[in-house]
């Protein structure tokens, strides 16, 4: 199971994720990291903070 996630993120996003757990080699703990990178709560507020962000920088102009 690690090989493969190592494999599947070797070049992408979530690689420093799986890199550590390297050593141990440890496929569960690795996807549960993965699973925890992209569906968990933490994702959440992060996106929502960055459209929160976008929302306050976004400017309205309106002719006259």
């Amino acid at each position: 199971m690690y090989t493969l996630l190592a494999a599947a993120t070797i070049d992408g996003f979530a690689r420093h994720v799986v890199a550590k757990y390297d050593d141990e080699k440890d496929g569960y703990a690795a996807w549960r990291a993965l699973v925890t990178l992209f569906d968990g709560e933490s994702c959440m507020i992060s996106t929502a903070k960055r459209l929160r962000d976008k929302l306050y920088t976004t400017c309205l102009y309106v002719d006259s």
